[in-house]
């Protein structure tokens, strides 16, 4: 079966902020479980109002999401890998220093984060880092991220 047809679709409706009803159509992979997940009531509004408001495709999702990030978040900040990715060299319970998102051209499918490691710096994936002396909004948006990964999401 191909990966497109393992994909369950999820309808999410929402208000914009122009008070028109949307249906917001959020893609699931079969492979991510997402009753490993407990739905958040409180953090999918954020989502939906702050992240991904008025968007209206996959594209639109990703810089919603890009600009939702790189307005909250506070850099540089310390962070600790806590999952490993074979797109990344990092190894679980590795420190680095986060200095910025990486360009918007190369999150149209996830969110890089720009890090200090090793004496150098380049890009990874923002789900696999777990802030360590963040501020209290770069904690929670950066726990919104890792929510909507978690919950199979995708833009």
């Amino acid at each position: 079966m191909s990966r497109f047809r393992s994909r369950r679709v999820h309808r999410m409706n929402m208000l914009c902020r122009d008070g028109r009803d949307r249906n917001l159509v959020l893609h699931v992979h079969s492979r991510y479980c997402m009753n490993n997940v407990k739905k958040d009531e409180v953090r999918e509004h954020r989502i939906m109002m702050e992240a991904v408001v008025d968007a209206n495709g996959p594209d639109e999702q990703a810089m919603g999401w890009y600009y939702y990030l790189d307005d909250k978040i506070q850099f540089p900040f310390e962070a600790e890998c806590t999952r490993e990715r074979q797109i990344s060299p990092l190894k679980a319970g590795e420190h680095m220093q986060v200095l910025g998102m990486i360009p918007e051209s190369e999150c149209m499918r996830e969110m890089f984060v720009e890090i200090e490691w090793s004496d150098r710096t380049f890009g990874v994936p923002l789900a696999q880092l777990q802030p360590l002396d963040a501020d209290d909004e770069t904690q929670e948006v950066i726990g919104d991220w890792h929510y909507w990964v978690d919950r199979g999401y995708e833009f």
